[in-house]
C-alpha cells in the first residue's frame, strides 16, 4: 500500500530506519519528532536552512514525506509520515535526543499510511457533531466504538473500526488523534491487545 501511495502521489520520500521503541511511539503519535546528529554524514541530508536532500535534490522539509522503517527484513514494519518541518534544535530526552545537544530535528505531522503492523486495536469516540449534518444513523456525541485497528485516518476514505464499522468520509485531519468527517468530528486511540 506504502508505494501504491507514494507513486499515486508522485511523493519525494525519504527513507530511515528507527529502533522498534521510537518507531512504535511515532505510530501511536507519542512522538513528534525524530534527531539525526549534526555530523559530515547527516549534514549530507540536511541542511539548516530547512531543507532535505533527497536523491541528490534539495527540497523544502514540507515537500518530503518520510517512509521510517524498522529493521531490513522484507516483512520489517513501515509507515510513511508526513514532515512538517526540519530545524535545529536541543534534543528531548523523553524522545531519544540530548537537552545539551544540537540536533537536525525533523518536525512530523501525521501517519499517511503502514504496512506490516501487529494487531492493534482502535477506540473511536464522537467528540461532536457539526451544524449541517445529515445523519442517516443519528450517531449521539459520545458514541463509542472499539475494534481492530486497520490504519490512520486518510483523507477521501471511510476510516474503518473492526471488520463492520466505518464513518463517513474523512474530510480534514485535524491533529494526531482527532478527524472531521462529513457529519461529525472524532477522537481516537489506538492501544494494544
Amino acid at each position: 500500500m506504502i508505494k501504491q501511495v507514494i507513486e499515486a502521489g508522485n511523493l519525494v520520500v525519504l527513507h530511515l530506519n528507527l529502533k522498534r521503541k521510537w518507531f512504535k511511539m511515532i505510530y501511536n503519535g507519542d512522538k513528534k519528532r525524530e534527531y539525526r546528529e549534526i555530523s559530515y554524514y547527516w549534514n549530507r541530508f540536511f541542511s539548516r536552512d530547512g531543507k532535505i536532500r533527497v536523491n541528490g535534490v534539495w527540497y523544502p522539509a514540507e515537500k518530503v514525506h518520510i517512509l521510517f522503517s524498522n529493521g531490513y527484513s522484507i516483512g520489517r514494519w513501515q509507515m510513511l509520515v508526513q514532515c512538517t518541518g526540519l530545524k535545529t534544535t536541543h534534543g528531548f530526552e523523553d524522545w531519544g535526543g540530548s537537552p545539551k545537544k544540537l540536533y537536525h530535528t525533523l518536525m512530523l505531522g501525521y501517519v499517511i499510511c503502514s504496512e506490516n503492523m501487529p494487531k492493534s486495536m482502535v477506540r473511536v469516540e464522537k467528540i461532536s457533531e457539526l451544524p449541517d449534518a445529515v445523519h442517516p444513523c443519528n450517531i449521539p456525541v459520545g458514541y463509542v466504538k472499539e475494534g481492530t485497528f486497520f490504519d490512520y485516518p486518510q483523507l477521501n476514505c471511510r476510516f474503518r473500526v473492526g471488520a463492520g464499522w466505518s464513518t463517513s468520509v474523512v474530510r480534514e485531519i485535524i491533529d494526531s488523534q482527532t478527524f472531521r468527517t462529513l457529519n461529525s468530528i472524532y477522537k481516537y486511540s489506538i492501544y494494544e491487545k
